[in-house]
């Protein structure tokens, strides 16, 4: 997959699972830049994770933890269990000004990829 393709991923909403694997393949080389970000409560971020995760953002307490990330600009790949929680984040991150915000369609149930397990 090209860089403009990958930026392509980058503008869309929603992504899937295949598409963020391509995606952390391509951070990791470099190619692209982006914070991948739990939505999850702690509890269950502590099952696993997505390996690669950059930050927890719990929708508990999505409003005071989302003043965390400071950079509007910056590119943020939210998920979820099954996909729900992610897509409100991204609704109400754009609201707040964040420029680029896309989901996990279906969460880290549906989701292939490597993860791993933090407690």
């Amino acid at each position: 997959m090209n860089t403009e393709e990958l930026q392509g991923l980058l503008n869309q909403e929603s992504i899937n699972g295949d598409e963020l694997e391509r995606l952390l393949s391509a951070r990791s080389s470099g190619e692209v830049d982006f914070k991948l970000v739990d939505t999850r409560e702690k509890y269950e971020s502590m099952s696993k994770s997505i390996a690669g995760t950059d930050a927890l953002l719990p929708t508990s307490s999505f409003y005071p933890k989302v003043k965390t990330l400071k950079d509007k600009e910056q590119i943020y790949i939210l998920y979820c269990s099954g996909g729900d929680r992610s897509a409100l984040h991204r609704k109400n991150m754009r609201a707040l000004g964040y420029k680029k915000v896309v989901d996990l369609q279906d969460g880290i149930d549906a989701y292939g990829g490597a993860t791993i397990k933090s407690g």
